[in-house]
């Protein structure tokens, strides 16, 4: 699945970079980022249960058309790595491990400039995020049992444009909330969340 994702992607890419060169209202670009990501798990029958936050890549495409002075279509498509490191227990036993997820993520959203459009502006964003699952792994070997293959999330976030002589580049943070649980297991509640920091080019 991952393989066919990024096959798709440079396709994708392709396709973006012709159309990059001749004018249009729409920016095509390329996107890349650190993803601090965590993990809520409750389980039937766990105690003591905590979560920390590991650090995945992601990577894709992306794309904004400004619709006014003010406001602004985008969208991402990417791969995004996700997981955390879990513990708790069972009848007394200590469980410790770290799962490992790999999405392939559709996220469409609203910017809205909260600065001078022509100088280096400062977008607020937000929007939701359609994944499907590409991989779904423990660290120490295994898939995740019972894991759901698509999900929504809630993206909020901020960044800047950074206009150069020939395209521009696009700093962004932002915030994820898991919407849905991502385990069909009963008994099970497993919702993911993160922060990403990324850096976009945009071919203008």
């Amino acid at each position: 699945m991952i393989r066919k994702s990024i096959a798709l992607m440079f396709l994708l890419l392709m396709t973006v970079s012709a159309y990059a060169e001749t004018p249009s209202k729409w920016s095509f670009g390329v996107k890349a980022g650190l993803n601090i990501s965590n993990a809520k798990l409750t389980m039937d029958g766990w105690t003591d249960i905590s979560n920390e936050s590991v650090a995945k890549f992601a990577f894709g495409l992306t794309t904004r058309k400004p619709i006014n002075k003010i406001w602004s279509f985008a969208g991402d498509v990417m791969i995004i790595g996700r997981g955390s490191k879990m513990s708790g227990k069972v009848s007394g036993v200590t469980f410790s491990e770290e799962a490992e997820i790999s999405n392939f993520a559709i996220a469409p959203s609203v910017q809205c400039q909260i600065s001078d459009y022509d100088k280096n502006p400062i977008f607020l964003s937000g929007g939701l995020e359609l994944d499907l699952n590409s991989s779904a792994d423990w660290k120490s070997g295994g898939s995740i049992q019972d894991y759901q293959s698509s999900f929504i999330y809630l993206n909020l976030g901020a960044g800047s444009t950074y206009k150069l002589t020939k395209g521009s580049i696009v700093p962004e943070l932002r915030y994820t909330m898991g919407l849905a649980n991502e385990s069909s297991a009963s008994g099970v509640t497993f919702k993911s969340n993160g922060i990403m920091l990324s850096v976009s080019y945009l071919f203008d």
